[in-house]
């Protein structure tokens, strides 16, 4: 397809390459100038850095999805009691800012990975909150959608 035409020519050309699908799934990778586009602007795979303190999250977003949705997470995070919750509420609550925010991802199928874009930056975002917490489990993301989610 596309992607690997684009890829072969970058590649001829010496010029780096990457195709994140969605754009919030962009990590480094090992590629100087994507590796440095990421660190510098903290932008793609969100990552949270959050702390509690008195049932109420501290939260830090240390790297946000292009969209700048990890911002509104954590905005909504803020006020989430986590002195009693379950792993359900608190990806509900996730969701429900992710679903609220404008992501750009496209909510039409994609035949690559079986799901819409906007549900597969859902699980992303769901999974950076998951992680920041230390909780490693990956139950709620679909078997299809592990390898670009995790």
């Amino acid at each position: 397809g596309l992607v690997r035409q684009l890829r072969e020519k970058c590649e001829s050309l010496g010029i780096e390459f990457l195709a994140p699908k969605p754009f919030c799934v962009m990590r480094k990778s090992g590629q100087r100038t994507i590796d440095r586009f990421v660190e510098e602007f903290g932008i793609g795979y969100p990552e949270f850095e959050i702390e509690i303190e008195d049932g109420r999250g501290k939260v830090r977003i240390l790297r946000s999805q292009p969209c700048g949705c990890a911002w509104f997470i954590g905005v909504k995070l803020r006020g989430f009691d986590f002195s009693n919750y379950t792993m359900r509420d608190l990806w509900n609550t996730v969701s429900e800012a992710h679903h609220s925010y404008p992501c750009t991802a496209s909510m039409e199928r994609d035949v690559e990975c079986g799901e819409t874009l906007l549900h597969v930056a859902g699980y992303i975002a769901r999974h950076a909150v998951d992680k920041a917490l230390g909780y490693e489990g990956d139950e709620e993301i679909p078997e299809q959608l592990r390898k670009i989610v995790l």
